[in-house]
């Protein structure tokens, strides 16, 4: 072998990639729009479940209904990704406290709905925010930018002008101070779901999260049908329609709403989560036909403009990291 040969024998060989590079996605982009639909998944069921009482159904039935189509829906889905489904027994406990959280979430709140109007209801139930940011810089020590501090102050009024509190006094709307309580008190058990959901269900996926904790809330509310009786099994078919739909976007909004909360931290998520309320609105001018104006609008573009805030990098850790 020549001198030449033996060099060129020597050098290594460099394969060149087959195709276009795959596009990376940023994290806390997708953890901020994972976050924007969930909230919008569930401000939408908002105006689903008002429909569904116009309809004679109870909050018992609608409830239980939730949870138990939420659950099918979701190992539905974990039977097609399959999933590793395998967590350590202190993970387990962990999901099936948030499974517990979540029946005060949303008996509360579904309560006050049966009480309150739409955009009230939305907005009392969703200063959650607030909560989670005040709690997550007291406890877990996270340090807040002044671009998330805006963010919160954009989302806060957001949610206030989207419900035009005017056209509410105008409109003649008998406050429910009970509803109130109850909307507040959800708002209240979230903001710990969520805080919880950051710490116990890190480095889990959101569909194991899901597929876990969800059984729990709806096996509380079968038992509470078991011992109220009052599951109704005479509903209209719109009835059913309602409940079962209200059910899948449950299961769904809580599988991405947690994957978003593993991505972007509890105060982001909390905030970018406000779309519920402009959502709830918006649906109640299209579909329940409650009136539309300049201040809702506001309202919405300032939440819109919370989230751009958000999807910014931060230059300060937070408990997603």
């Amino acid at each position: 072998m020549s001198q030449v040969e033996e060099v060129s024998s020597r050098r290594p060989v460099i394969l060149e990639p087959v195709g276009p590079a795959r596009p990376r996605i940023n994290r806390g982009w997708l953890g901020i729009i994972l976050c924007a639909l969930a909230g919008a998944s569930y401000g939408g069921q908002a105006i689903v479940a008002k429909l569904a009482y116009a309809e004679g159904v109870n909050v018992t039935t609608l409830l239980t209904m939730r949870f138990v189509m939420g659950g099918i829906a979701i190992w539905l889905i974990v039977a097609v990704v399959k999933p590793d489904l395998r967590l350590a027994p202190r993970k387990m406990a962990g999901l099936g406290v948030l499974g517990l959280l979540f029946i005060s979430n949303a008996g509360l709140y579904y309560l006050s709905l049966n009480m309150l109007g739409a955009g009230t209801g939305a907005l009392l139930g969703n200063t959650f925010p607030i909560w989670v940011v005040l709690w997550s810089v007291l406890f877990f020590k996270e340090k807040m930018d002044r671009g998330r501090i805006l963010a919160l102050g954009l989302a806060v009024l957001g949610c206030g002008l989207t419900v035009d509190p005017l056209a509410v006094v105008a409109s003649g709307e008998k406050f429910s101070w009970l509803g109130g309580v109850l909307a507040i008190s959800s708002s209240f058990s979230n903001a710990i779901y969520i805080i919880l959901s950051n710490k116990f269900g890190k480095g889990i996926q959101g569909l194991v999260i899901a597929a876990w904790s969800i059984p729990v809330t709806a096996t509380a509310y079968i038992l509470w049908c078991v011992v109220s009786g009052q599951f109704q099994w005479d509903m209209t078919p719109l009835g059913w329609l309602f409940c079962i739909g209200i059910g899948v976007a449950t299961g769904l909004a809580i599988g991405i709403y947690q994957a978003g909360i593993q991505m972007v931290g509890s105060s982001r998520a909390a905030i970018t989560a406000t779309t519920e309320p402009a959502t709830a609105v918006l649906l109640a001018i299209l579909l329940l036909n409650e009136p539309a104006s300049l201040i809702k609008l506001t309202g919405g573009a300032c939440i819109l403009a919370a989230i751009v805030l958000l999807s910014r990098p931060s230059p300060s850790p937070t408990l997603a990291d």
